[in-house]
């Protein structure tokens, strides 16, 4: 009788000692698997990176076309189109700094700053001056340069762990552009001297939302790769015909603003100091 008892009291702690060893399995399962996505990054705070957001863009810039002539002065001084045809996309790259700190296992908040160039194209526009009423054209692309600043918050969405996985962002940063045209004369018809419009800098608001993926490469080291779009607050332009030497600045940066944010494709990496 008491074999049998013993027999049982056995079989019993058995079934108990296997659901324990199974939970220990199932628990060390997981912590793998948690340490396997973020190797060496549990516990840390900051991060430090860099992005390349870019965008391409197609546009109809053709020296031909109707909008966006390029021009150049002939013998007689006046205006002929120039014969060339110009790239239909747009290419732009946005080098952005950031330091980004982890506020739990879900979510982190990001500062950046960045500054980036690239040649526009622009409208012409007109001028009264000396009681003749001139529409000057630009006898090729602005350069502009733009300096931006903002914040951006991270949401991790389930199945990753914060810095590792997928996530959504929501940003709002402030851009402020200016156009640099000492190499961008503008010709009016019968003029050789080219006419600068008066430059001025123009900001502006966008919101940003984000959707991408951070992955670790070393311990130390995250590859980040997404998408984000754009919504700049000033985007719109007037018509040709309403643009002064005054408004021009103001009113082609609207443009270029619009080429800049509207689309991105995010590639970036993260460092753990």
């Amino acid at each position: 009788m008491n074999h049998v008892v013993n027999r049982q009291k056995m079989g019993v702690i058995c079934q108990i000692n296997l659901k324990i060893i199974l939970c220990i399995v199932i628990a060390f399962n997981l912590s793998l698997n948690i340490l396997a996505q973020a190797p060496g990054f549990l516990g840390k705070k900051f991060l430090i990176g860099f992005e390349a957001p870019m965008i391409v863009t197609g546009i109809s810039i053709s020296g031909e076309t109707e909008d966006y002539n390029y021009y150049t002065t002939d013998e007689s001084g006046d205006l002929v189109p120039i014969n060339r045809d110009y790239s239909n996309l747009a290419y732009k790259v946005k080098p952005t700094l950031l330091v980004e700190y982890v506020l739990d296992r879900r979510s982190s908040l990001q500062i950046f700053g960045r500054f980036f160039g690239s040649n526009t194209n622009v409208e012409g526009f007109y001028s009264d001056s000396a009681t003749v009423y001139n529409y000057y054209h630009p006898s090729d692309r602005a350069k502009t340069r733009t300096i931006a600043a903002g914040i951006k918050y991270k949401k991790f969405l389930s199945g990753g762990l914060n810095p590792v996985g997928k996530y959504l962002g929501y940003g709002l940063e402030y851009a402020s552009s200016k156009f640099n045209i000492e190499e961008t004369p503008f010709y009016a018809y019968g003029f050789t001297k080219p006419l600068y419009p008066k430059i001025s800098r123009t900001n502006t608001i966008v919101p940003t939302f984000s959707i991408g993926s951070q992955t670790p490469v070393t311990d130390d080291l995250l590859v980040n790769f997404g998408i984000e779009f754009g919504l700049p607050l000033v985007m719109t332009s007037k018509t040709p015909e309403l643009i002064t030497a005054d408004t021009w600045a103001k009113e082609n940066s609207k443009l270029n603003f619009r080429y800049s944010y509207l689309l991105n494709i995010t590639i970036g990496v993260l460092f753990l100091p």
